[in-house]
């Protein structure tokens, strides 16, 4: 019988019994794998030891899902795979697999590249560059990608309604996309909010929706020493939220192409002139008039984010739960602000407002609240804005493709007493440009909205894109 062992070399021989521990290696690694359970798996979380709470070297146990840190000898994941029988686990950094105890890694089973996939989805730029499409998760349900709810964490819906709409700016969403490595995003907040947006068009979610968790979680850890970020999540305001997020940008990394993607296509230019006005009496003294002084005129160009428009003043005794008691108003007619000849009055001067320069995508701010009065909710003005979906904008053709409307709600504490304020809960109604449908977004709830009824919510921010 030929026995091949005594044909051998050395060298030979070492290079054999190499490759039949490869092979035995793979066959371990096959019934190993077989112990994954997709289930378990919830790439959102704060990538966190469960035991030590360090951020350092940490590992997911695909096998029960938990953050664990190590895999050298007495690591916490070196112990979990002894002490649990998991063996199967994937660095959430460098995304590489291994085997534990044995330490070695797996890395030629296609059945890895969906974990991997979801950890950090990766893209391509496509034709149209449009990433939407219907997908399924693994309950087989279907979804569309980019049109999936985020969870609402610690009441922070003003915050998701900006994280939809900027995922939704194509500019944005394109940068936030396709730079397929971590480290290529300078800015820590940029680089979570890149993993955030990835997930919500990722083709291949394990469930139909996303958690920010981890992208708040780190907002917590910068308001420590942010004021502003302590302000904000107490006033709870999406525009400012979104103002914020541009102005971190612009002074975080002034060279970023995310700063330049952010300013070539949200950043338009108004033209404002100011005159001032002074109070004249008749000869007799008793009728008041005011009087432009026309020397004292001056213009300047002033770059914005948003455009704030002006509702009609509150009726005196509007009946906030009845639409038909408050005033209805036409968007276009509060676009007037901008044409350069509306007069805009104070108190000692008479100001214009000439748009001189588009952006690619307005943003319109619908002013509500006043927020130095007591009880800013309750007393938000609820004047019906009606908005057609296209409009002509000084030249321009635009179309809208997100709504972010705010909702009342009892205070958080349930009281209904008359000197306690209402809180605001925030919805999201996006454009799904393929089929013309629009979906409203509310924690993690999607429906359908009919295009004909969007005007009836109390629309707050709008984000209207420029037809070429």
């Amino acid at each position: 019988m030929y026995n091949r062992s005594k044909r051998l070399e050395p060298d030979e021989d070492e290079l054999y019994n190499t490759a039949k521990k490869s092979k035995a290696t793979k066959a371990l690694g096959r019934l190993y794998l077989e112990t994954i359970n997709l289930k378990k798996l919830d790439f959102d979380l704060e990538k966190i030891c469960s035991v030590t709470l360090s951020h350092l070297n940490v590992y997911c146990c695909l096998v029960c899902g938990k953050y664990l840190q190590g895999r050298g000898k007495e690591s916490v994941a070196f112990l979990h795979a002894i002490n649990d029988d998991h063996h199967v686990f994937i660095n959430t950094e460098t995304l590489k697999v291994y085997v534990l105890p044995d330490n070695y890694e797996v890395n030629d089973f296609r059945y890895l590249d969906n974990i991997k996939y979801a950890i950090f989805p990766t893209f391509i730029l496509q034709n149209g560059q449009n990433y939407s499409q219907k997908c399924y998760d693994l309950d087989n349900d279907s979804y569309i990608s980019g049109f999936v709810p985020l969870n609402c964490v610690s009441g922070d819906s003003y915050a998701n309604v900006i994280i939809h709409a900027i995922a939704h700016i194509s500019p944005l969403r394109d940068y936030l996309l396709l730079k397929n490595k971590k480290d290529e995003y300078k800015d820590q907040l940029t680089q979570r909010l890149s993993v955030l947006v990835r997930r919500m068009w990722s083709p291949k979610l394990f469930r139909r929706h996303v958690s920010p968790y981890e992208f708040f979680q780190y907002l917590s850890i910068l308001s420590k020493d942010s004021k502003i970020l302590k302000t904000l999540h107490h006033k709870k305001d999406p525009k400012d939220f979104l103002l914020w997020i541009f102005n971190h940008v612009l002074s975080s990394d002034k060279s970023s192409d995310f700063k330049e993607a952010i300013t070539g296509n949200c950043r338009g230019e108004v033209s404002v002139s100011s005159t001032k006005v002074e109070e004249l009496t008749d000869e007799s003294g008793k009728r008041l008039q005011f009087v432009e002084i026309h020397e004292s005129k001056r213009s300047h160009i002033s770059k914005f984010w948003t455009l704030s428009l002006d509702l009609p003043p509150k009726p005196l005794f509007a009946d906030g739960r009845n639409v038909n008691n408050w005033p209805q108003v036409k968007l276009i007619d509060l676009m007037k602000k901008f044409d350069g000849t509306k007069q805009i009055h104070s108190s000692n001067s008479v100001r214009t407002y000439k748009l001189t320069k588009l952006p690619s995508y307005l943003i319109l701010h619908i002013d509500r609240f006043a927020h130095k009065m007591p009880m800013p909710v309750k007393n938000r003005n609820q004047a019906v804005v009606e908005f057609p979906l296209n409009m002509s904008i000084g030249g321009a053709s635009y179309r809208l493709i997100c709504n972010i409307v705010h909702k009342a709600l009892p205070s958080r504490n349930g009281s209904q007493e008359e000197d306690k304020d209402l809180s605001s809960e925030w919805k999201i109604q996006i454009l799904e440009p393929l089929s013309g449908d629009w979906y409203e977004f509310q924690d993690k709830s999607i429906r359908a909205k009919e295009k004909e009824l969007l005007f009836l919510d109390e629309s707050f921010l709008q984000v209207w894109e420029k037809i070429q």
